[in-house]
């Protein structure tokens, strides 16, 4: 009988001891009323509170925060703690909120990042949520917008607010659009743009590429019209932009752009930037000194490729004392180092 009851007491202690344990381990009880004391217990251990708890508590108690705002950061918490999502993950989401403050977010910015953060909280998986906090730090931080193990994307300077249509996205404006990888980089400059963090796209309007992976910075641009860039690669094209070169050509031209980011350095013979002109049959007499040339244009990198025309080849006409003496066709004719080259001219 004895025996019966000292198993018994020491079954009722470890239930208890249990109990105890699992309401230390979860000290969120989902109420915007006792959120920041739960706050202080939770992160008691630390003898000097984390900073972004204090910056978030300043914020709270300072005002800055809707009722209705309280109930769905305390809400987004108490899911956290849920799905078992540990402290520094919490301290990124509350350092995330004063980040909206520095950055200088309008209160709609900050009310729709907060409810799409709801709303995938809430769902059974916490993938998204996770994924999708780790991209909200990232662009508060830095404005990084995209990162893999090869590449980054971010935009530089400007301002971006988040908004909602349908899904949450980020519009952005009077900023550059930068893609790097370890060894090479590429810039659209003055562009503005709308940026869907679920897909990872951004969907561009205005701004110019220059040619400045290969030297020509200052004589190869392009000016872009609107574009749409997969942020989990790191090429791109862009239709109808307008192409200027300042060294050979004395009109600009309307084709198509395509940009591409490699691992390695650049060098004079890197293929990109690309540019393909719709035209087919430019007559231009800047190319080189006493040569007209007729038929379209390409340009991989620093190499300017004049190819077949709406006639079967592209056409070189030489001058002397100003006529035409010899005539020189091809299916493409390579300018590269002030020296033109073909494979099989006739």
């Amino acid at each position: 009988m004895l025996r019966k009851r000292t198993i018994l007491m020491v079954i009722l202690f470890m239930s208890i001891g249990i109990s105890l344990f699992s309401q230390q381990l979860k000290p969120f009880t989902n109420s915007s009323e006792f959120f920041i004391k739960e706050c202080n217990q939770y992160f008691s251990a630390d003898k000097i509170p984390p900073l972004e708890l204090t910056q978030f508590m300043a914020q709270w108690n300072g005002g800055q925060f809707t009722d209705s705002t309280k109930i769905l950061m305390t809400s987004c918490v108490f899911e956290m703690q849920e799905k078992g999502l540990k402290s520094p993950l919490i301290l990124k989401f509350l350092r995330i909120i004063h980040l909206f403050s520095e950055n200088k977010q309008d209160q709609h910015s900050f009310i729709s990042w907060l409810n799409t953060m709801h709303q995938l909280v809430m769902e059974r998986s916490a993938r998204n949520f996770q994924h999708f906090l780790d991209q909200s730090h990232d662009l508060m931080l830095k404005q990084e917008l995209s990162r893999s193990a090869s590449i980054n994307w971010r935009y530089r300077g400007g301002d971006f607010y988040y908004f909602m249509d349908t899904v949450l996205k980020v519009s952005f404006k009077n900023g550059d659009l930068v893609c790097r990888s370890r060894m090479d980089s590429s810039e659209i400059f003055k562009t503005n743009g709308i940026y869907d963090p679920i897909k990872n796209v951004w969907r561009g309007e205005g701004g110019q590429l220059n040619w400045k992976r290969v030297g020509k910075a200052d004589k190869m641009s392009a000016v872009l019209k609107s574009y749409s860039v997969n942020l989990d690669l790191s090429q791109y094209t862009a239709d109808s932009v307008i192409f200027t070169d300042k060294e050979y050509f004395n009109i600009p031209m309307i084709g198509q752009l395509s940009e591409k980011i490699h691992g390695s350095r650049p060098t004079l013979r890197t293929s990109y930037p690309r540019f393909n002109s719709y035209e087919k049959d430019y007559i231009i007499d800047t190319l080189l000194p006493s040569i007209r040339y007729i038929g379209g244009v390409r340009v991989q990198g620093a190499r300017i490729i004049c190819d077949a025309a709406k006639s079967p080849e592209a056409l070189l006409v030489f001058y002397k004392d100003s006529l035409p003496f010899v005539h020189i066709y091809s299916q493409e004719f390579v300018l590269f180092n002030d020296k033109i080259t073909s494979k099989r001219a006739r």
